[in-house]
């Protein structure tokens, strides 16, 4: 535990691996306890409390000459059941908005392009593969919120394209391709529109 301050800034607390000048530097390892016959320990990574909240930081190493380091966060496996979830949630807001959730690439540099996003349900040998679903939230005294899928413009070509497609069978129907405008109890449903 780092030292304690009721004036200051409170102490620093490091985690290292240990170095090394010619070889792979050792791994630094935060791991709850194990169980034999109940539920293992959580290990946990928070930020402090304050009047604005610490921040919890996890980051993957600073490359000099190769590829910095990848930032990894697998779920548990199960020998016996359903593999644990991965789940992100931003922070609620007691009196005011909830926090928000940014997933993007960084910005590429002078001769490159920007790293992809990749949203993908795993595959499977014997059943169903499992659901990609987005969606806004729900709203009881408002408007719901607004699901926008946009493509970046070019400056020097043309601009990306957008591809929605329906999966492939060999065995039956190939998958639909369904837009719905929203319905409505009171008004007139959501129109759709396209325009090339």
């Amino acid at each position: 535990v780092a030292g304690t301050s009721s004036a200051g800034t409170g102490g620093l607390m490091w985690v290292n691996g240990g170095s090394s000048t010619g070889g792979t530097g050792g791994a630094a390892s935060v791991m709850g306890g194990t169980s034999t016959t109940g539920t293992a320990g959580d290990a946990k990574l928070v930020g402090g409390t304050g009047t604005r909240g610490g921040d919890a930081v996890v980051q993957g190493g600073y490359g000099n000459t190769e590829g910095g380091g990848a930032l990894l966060i697998f779920a548990g496996v199960s020998e016996t059941s359903t593999g644990g979830a991965i789940s992100f949630m931003s922070g609620e807001g007691q009196a005011t908005s909830s926090g928000m959730i940014a997933v993007r690439s960084a910005n590429a540099g002078d001769a490159g392009a920007t790293g992809k996003l990749v949203f993908s349900s795993g595959t499977t040998s014997s059943g169903n593969s499992g659901a990609v679903m987005v969606g806004s939230g729900l709203a009881t005294g408002g408007r719901g919120g607004v699901m926008s899928i946009s493509v970046g413009s070019g400056t020097s070509g043309v601009g990306g394209e957008l591809i929605i497609k329906s999966g492939a069978s060999t065995h039956a129907a190939g998958g639909r391709v369904k837009v719905d405008g929203g319905s409505s109890t009171a008004g007139a449903g959501g129109a759709i529109t396209l325009t090339s």
